[in-house]
């Protein structure tokens, strides 16, 4: 999971339908242009307004499509642990590569039942699990001592860090060892990212990502 990863947009029509076929187009556009992965149900793909049964249906659509030609990380986030497993082995059973958790939202959970519903969502699956840490939305905060003990658990493998705070993006990446993926969600940090050795950012402005990708 490195370098640019699209967050991808879930075109709706006016009834609220998932339109499949733009969908897919969508999905093909991003490939042809050399995107090297794919966030789905994130929050440019306005994952958490959509049902999940919804949900389920993109990650379907996003994998049938794709075909295994780049890797996919399904956000299965959701305030309760058992919704978030649903979709986690959903996403798991059509071939994702990987999920990303949004932090538990709405109630005001403390650190220790973070960590509960991460290894409760890591051991739910046999593929790796992304924290996905958006505090501005959640009302939660993955600081760089709570990643430390996040990354101690099998399966978590990377964290989307998209507080907009550059200090701590750094301070995250310190805390944990080489192997763990750092990736930035701060689409006007994407370049000062990987001149501190980021390995990949989750971006949506496309004016920002397709200078990056010249750069590439």
């Amino acid at each position: 999971m490195k370098g640019i990863i699209t967050a991808l947009v879930t075109p709706f029509d006016s009834n609220d339908e998932i339109l499949e076929g733009r969908l897919r187009e969508v999905v093909e556009f991003q490939i042809a242009k050399g995107i090297h992965s794919f966030l789905v149900c994130g929050t440019t793909g306005q994952g958490p307004l959509m049902t999940v049964a919804q949900r389920r249906r993109v990650v379907e659509i996003v994998t049938d499509q794709i075909r295994k030609r780049v890797p996919v990380i399904a956000q299965t986030g959701l305030p309760d642990t058992r919704s978030t497993i649903e979709l986690a082995r959903h996403a798991q059973d059509h071939d994702v590569t990987a999920i990303a958790c949004v932090t538990p939202y709405y109630y005001r959970f403390d650190r220790s039942a973070v960590l509960r519903h991460y290894k409760a969502v890591a051991a739910s699956v046999s593929i790796p699990v992304f924290v996905y840490n958006i505090p501005r939305l959640t009302g939660f905060n993955v600081d760089a001592p709570l990643l430390k003990q996040l990354a101690s658990i099998e399966r978590v493998v990377g964290v989307k860090d998209s507080s907009r705070d550059f200090t701590q993006l750094l301070e995250l990446c310190s805390a944990v060892s080489q192997s763990f993926t750092v990736l930035n969600g701060t689409d006007s940090f994407v370049l000062p990212a990987f001149l501190f050795g980021l390995d990949g950012a989750v971006g949506w402005n496309r004016s920002v990502i397709s200078q990056i990708m010249a750069l590439a």
